[in-house]
């Protein structure tokens, strides 16, 4: 793709001019409109195209003050620069469950294939994640179990950055890593309801070379009580943990519910755990 620069910007303080310097790709220069209302799903797709293409390292800026709505997407590369993702505003999901189709019902904000990623810019993403906790089975039991999307999801992206975001309310995992390399996530603050089910910070999966900062639990197992199967051949191996209060937990009595769980005999089965290279400090004195 070829980028005009009428649509690449320097950023100077709250003022934005136009140079050839740097290559900044403010979503409005390509029909955001930012006021939470209109569907800015193909805004972003086009200014993440132009970015994407850039021959220079590029910066995706999402302008503080506005909030842009969008439906599940997918931003691909690989690119021909790094990319700094730069969110000072906010996105939206929609409030409808009827905006994903049953194609993309997993996903929300979905990036894959990208090297040299940073994500940051201390704005917010909210999943608006209400309506699929309303009709969530693990809220009403009435109800068919049905997937939700994940609010922000990096596939096969490797030195990767993600820091200085907030996280809100997500239909269900805020954040997933999968397959991933040489990834750091710091300064991330992700919240929701105590009421709201499944809705996880931070899943990483398939992924090596991960920093944790802070966190509660870093390399966890868990299982219900009662289940019946096996969880075998896992590797867990060069992370670094800083301040994790609980580094390495195993769980096979696990009980998601408000009321205790009732007690059972059977559990799942967990065989060659392995825990190779890992680092650190805990906050626990247990």
């Amino acid at each position: 793709l070829s980028v005009s620069t009428a649509n690449s910007v320097q950023e100077t303080g709250s003022s934005l001019k136009s140079s050839t310097q740097k290559n900044v790709f403010v979503l409005d220069n390509y029909g955001a409109r930012g006021d939470g209302k209109h569907d800015d799903t193909q805004a972003l797709a086009r200014a993440w195209n132009a970015a994407c293409s850039s021959s220079r390292p590029a910066v995706l800026l999402v302008p503080k003050g506005k909030t842009y709505l969008l439906k599940a997407i997918t931003l691909s590369g690989p690119c021909r620069s790094s990319i700094v993702f730069k969110v000072k505003g906010t996105l939206i999901a929609p409030p409808s469950m009827s905006a994903w189709t049953d194609n993309d019902r997993r996903r929300w904000i979905f990036l894959q294939r990208i090297t040299g990623l940073t994500v940051n810019g201390g704005g917010t993403i909210n999943g608006n994640g209400e309506i699929w906790w309303n009709n969530s089975c693990k809220t009403n039991k009435a109800l068919p179990c049905k997937g939700a999307p994940t609010a922000l999801t990096f596939h096969l992206c490797n030195n990767l950055k993600v820091e200085n975001l907030k996280l809100v309310n997500s239909q269900q995992i805020h954040v997933s890593v999968q397959d991933c390399s040489n990834v750091h996530l710091a300064r991330l603050s992700i919240t929701a309801p105590g009421t709201s089910p499944n809705t996880d910070g931070i899943h990483i999966t398939h992924s090596k070379y991960v920093q944790l900062y802070g966190t509660t639990n870093g390399a966890r197992i868990k299982t219900w009580q009662g289940g019946s199967g096996y969880a075998k051949d896992i590797v867990f191996q060069n992370m670094i943990m800083d301040n994790v209060q609980n580094p390495i937990i195993i769980d096979q009595n696990y009980c998601d519910s408000a009321k205790p769980c009732k007690g059972q005999n059977s559990a799942v089965e967990v065989r060659n755990v392995a825990f190779k290279n890992i680092q650190g400090t805990t906050i626990s004195k247990d």
